[in-house]
């Protein structure tokens, strides 16, 4: 529908796009919208992903009128709503799907007391050394504070904040300054990948 002025809502398409990126409000989907089987692979559903937002981008690309004059309807809308609020709508749906990706991978990425570690070749010190997650030792704490969980905490310094880790290495280790060797140490969690379990 072709309205013959705009219908401007900054405000509502400002609020749907904040509703979008916030991951602490939930926002369940409509059963129309609802997965039923019709992608075997996620080849498939990539596939069918990239194909429908070429056909949108080509369609913005040559829409030749004024998006907030296109009215149409959307089902957790109601009233019109235009084809501006769409586009925003059809940007920040795969964008907040990212997001909760991120979150579970975050998840699952969170390492525990015993997993097995390496620290990578390019950290800035124990560069390659492996070892075991552990709580940090009491004196450790003693001066850096409490840690989130008796696990990370947070490390403030030049290069940014880092969540850090203690490991208990397998082979002692010297310090960037050449200090050592010390048994232990906070390593950053970007700097470490979990250790496949062996098989026995």
């Amino acid at each position: 529908m072709l309205a013959d002025q705009p219908f401007e809502k900054w405000r509502r398409e400002s609020k749907i796009a904040g509703l979008a990126s916030d991951r602490t409000r939930r926002i369940d989907a409509p059963e129309q919208a609802h997965p039923h089987g019709r992608y075997q692979t996620l080849r498939e559903a990539l596939a069918a992903f990239d194909a429908t937002r070429a056909e949108v981008v080509r369609w913005v690309q040559n829409c030749d009128v004024d998006l907030r004059c296109l009215m149409t309807s959307h089902m957790l809308i109601e009233g019109p709503v235009t084809c501006s609020e769409m586009l925003i709508m059809i940007a920040a749906h795969p964008a907040r799907h990212a997001l909760q990706i991120a979150e579970i991978r975050a998840h699952f990425a969170k390492l525990s007391p015993g997993d097995r570690v390496r620290v990578a070749e390019d950290f800035f010190w124990a560069a390659g050394a492996s070892g075991t997650i552990s709580a940090p030792p009491e004196a450790v704490v003693a001066i850096s504070g409490s840690w989130d969980e008796n696990l990370t905490r947070q490390e403030k310094g030049a290069l940014g904040t880092n969540t850090v880790y203690w490991v208990w290495f397998d082979e002692p280790q010297f310090d960037a300054d050449g200090d050592g060797p010390y048994k232990g140490g906070q390593i950053w969690a970007s700097a470490l990948t979990r250790l496949t379990p062996k098989v026995h």
